[in-house]
């Protein structure tokens, strides 16, 4: 596993009457390892929570490994469903030298196989969970245990 590696996850949606996005998790994952995380909120006028990550090369490559293997690279989001008022998920990846940028609406699982694309548009809904509780796991670990 070499070459380049970028990757970038968006879960955006709107809780309020307000124009714009309202809560958003956003995390970048930039070659050389390092990784950018921004949780923001408009609730109670809550600031955005913004962490950044060094990340070793073994965890880049799993990170890559996950993207690999779920089949990302080979999908196409022209027949999803489009990301509206109510919200967006976007990956985009630089892996292999594929570079990809999918979009879609937020689903559920019912709206996954009601979907013209079920097969593709489960494999970004999955391989970005995937992506998501790893990268989450490694923050709240970054973030809990202090050197001795």
């Amino acid at each position: 596993m070499s070459g380049e590696f970028y990757l970038r996850f968006f879960r955006g949606q709107r809780t309020g009457q307000r124009r714009g996005v309202d809560d958003a998790l956003e995390f970048e994952l930039v070659p050389g390892g390092m990784l950018r995380y921004v949780n923001s909120t408009s609730y109670g006028g809550e600031s955005a929570i913004r962490k950044e990550v060094k990340l070793n090369g073994i965890v880049v490559h799993e990170l890559q490994r996950i993207v690999r293997d779920s089949g990302l690279l080979q999908q196409d989001d022209a027949q999803w469903p489009a990301p509206g008022r109510d919200g967006r998920l976007e990956l985009e990846c630089v892996c292999d030298e594929v570079h990809i940028s999918l979009t879609s609406a937020i689903v559920d699982s019912v709206e996954v196989l009601q979907s013209k694309d079920h097969g593709g548009l489960e494999v970004f809904v999955n391989c970005g969970h995937d992506v998501k509780t790893l990268v989450l796991s490694l923050l709240t670990v970054h973030t809990r245990v202090r050197p001795l």
